[in-house]
């Protein structure tokens, strides 16, 4: 543990950081007020607000890669307040949680196996952070002076902590629940409380230790040995969390003048989709007033510049600096402008490139890799308008109706798992900031409302309907697809897959409408889903002369 607020005497060889670096895990802590270089800061007494500070710093970390969350003691509470948040914001939920020495959160106060420190003499309290394992060390005159508000505080996010998300559905990730059987505080019935936090995977671990048993040398290199030699039995090597099989849907690959302008991830362009006439009416229906008009949710904005492995550490303890916050990532980039005040979490830490290891399935700590924050401001600043519920009769019907069958057939899928198409224009300065379209795998809500109206998208359709005198371009912003943008032309459609086709969310499709620098720029969009959409615009097909299939309008060039 740490011991001292930077007066200059070092913290003994941490077991943790051993591990990390002895398995190519590079390490940087992210100090939270009240800690080191700042100590002069008050520190957190709530774990609510220490998530919501935490939770500007990581939410762009959260989106290109898949990663896991870590937390011991009290941090499983903030690491769950976090959680909480980032669901409510649509962000992309870990692989796993794996959660120690910590009661679940609806544990009642009457039942928490301790004494509450604002009622607690000197004597009193030094009792009870010994019942928690703290080292005695901390206890000395040279040192309680230092630590004594720290632990104060950090006790104060036991004592203090409601449980305010009770309507809340339960988690999809799994979770690995660990309690020490020599803790004298946290037993197994309270850490087994968190399998009624998730729909996923449960498996409770008992770890021979104490409560800080991650600081214990032998309890947390033994664990983490355990957990590498078994992965390799079970899985015939290291395991790679970023190893997935990547099918896609079908696309006609036949279809006159279709390109393919990246392979992995695909994107493809298809040249003249719609005619010059078609897309001038669907713009003029638009300007007109004619269509309904689609309000926007503006309530999410993601920054995905990055390529990132990411394991977000919360670990917390009474006694171990109550808590760090951590993060690994591997790749690089960069860009986006930071927006971190002096009152974010992490405003002590700097970048840090990591690298996946095997056996992180326990306590790893690393590095909060950067010090991007999560950009405020609108996702969307144009305008859209829907063809949902469109009367057949409309003078833009036909072609809302050709552009759907022709891509029913481009994507060999019925009419009626293509969302209601939308027009979307743009005016000078407008843009969509980098977002995702695709439902990601741990958001329980919002996953449910998607399977309800099709489930996952697979195949995102959009064609430009205009030439654009300036800017305007789409552009990819994972590292692989090295900067690509796809300027607009007039009746091209852009083709790509925000899911796999088995609905498996794929996190390097970050995308964003560039700003428009002159004139305008107008889209139309559809999505095809898993299934079938209830409020699919395929009724224009049979008024137009096709099918649900889209079968009867035509293939090939535009008419």
């Amino acid at each position: 543990m740490y011991t001292s607020e930077g007066t200059g005497i070092r913290r003994a060889p941490s077991a943790l950081l051993e591990w990390c670096r002895a398995n190519g895990v590079e390490c940087l802590a992210v100090q939270p007020p009240g800690r080191l270089l700042r100590g002069r800061e008050p520190p957190f007494t709530r774990c609510c607000d220490i998530a919501e500070a935490l939770l500007p710093v990581v939410a762009s970390k959260l989106i290109d890669t898949p990663y896991v969350v870590i937390a011991h003691s009290v941090g499983t509470w903030v690491a769950y307040e976090l959680l909480r948040l980032a669901a409510a914001q649509r962000l992309p939920m870990p692989r796993q949680a794996f959660l120690s020495a910590m009661a679940s959160p609806d544990i009642p106060h009457v039942a928490r196996p301790w004494r509450q420190q604002r009622g607690l003499g000197e004597e009193e309290f030094k009792d009870e952070c010994r019942s928690w394992d703290v080292n005695e060390i901390v206890f000395s005159a040279a040192l309680w002076g230092t630590y004594h508000d720290l632990m104060r505080a950090d006790f104060t996010l036991f004592d203090e902590f409601e449980h305010t998300h009770g309507g809340a559905p339960p988690f999809a990730f799994p979770v690995t629940a660990f309690y020490g059987n020599r803790d004298r505080r946290i037993k197994r019935s309270m850490v087994e409380g968190w399998q009624r936090f998730t729909t996923g995977s449960f498996q409770l671990l008992e770890v021979d230790g104490h409560h800080l048993w991650p600081l214990d040398k032998d309890s947390l290199l033994g664990e983490l040995q355990r957990e590498r030699q078994q992965q390799q039995q079970q899985q015939g090597g290291v395991p790679d969390l970023s190893a997935t099989r990547r099918t896609y849907h079908f696309i006609d690959s036949r279809w006159p003048g279709l390109e393919q302008v990246h392979a992995e991830p695909p994107v493809y362009i298809a040249h003249d989709f719609l005619s010059a006439d078609d897309c001038a009416a669907l713009r003029r229906a638009a300007e007109a007033g004619q269509l309904p008009y689609l309000a926007y949710d503006n309530a999410v904005l993601v920054d995905t510049h990055r390529l990132l492995l990411l394991l977000p550490v919360v670990a917390a303890g009474a006694g171990f600096d109550a808590w760090q916050a951590l993060l690994a990532h591997s790749g690089a980039g960069g860009g986006g402008d930071a927006a971190v005040t002096a009152a974010a979490l992490a405003a002590a830490a700097g970048p840090a490139l990591l690298h996946w290891s095997a056996g992180v399935g326990l306590l790893v700590a690393a590095a909060l890799g950067g010090m991007r924050a999560f950009v405020g401001g609108r996702v969307f600043t144009g305008t859209k308008w829907t063809a949902a519920q469109l009367d057949p009769s409309h003078p833009a019907a036909p072609a809302f109706a050709r552009f759907l069958s022709r891509t029913s057939v481009l994507l060999g899928a019925p009419a009626d798992r293509l969302e209601p198409p939308t027009v979307t224009r743009y005016r000078r300065g407008e843009y969509q900031r980098k977002h995702f379209d695709a439902r990601p795998d741990g958001d329980p809500a919002g996953l449910k409302q998607f399977l309800e109206a099709g489930g996952q998208r697979l195949v995102q359709v959009v064609v430009y309907l205009n030439e654009v005198e300036g800017g305007g371009g789409t552009r990819f912003h994972h590292p692989l697809f090295r900067g690509l943008t796809i300027e607009p032309r007039q009746g091209d459609a852009l083709l790509f897959f925000p899911a796999y086709a088995d609905g498996r969310f794929d996190v390097r499709m970050a995308h964003s409408g560039q700003p428009v620098e002159a004139g305008q720029k107008f889209i139309l969009n559809t999505w095809c889903c898993q299934r079938a959409v209830p409020s699919a615009a395929s009724h224009l097909l049979d008024q137009q002369g096709g099918d649900a299939s889209g079968r009867t309008l035509g293939v090939g060039a535009p008419r």
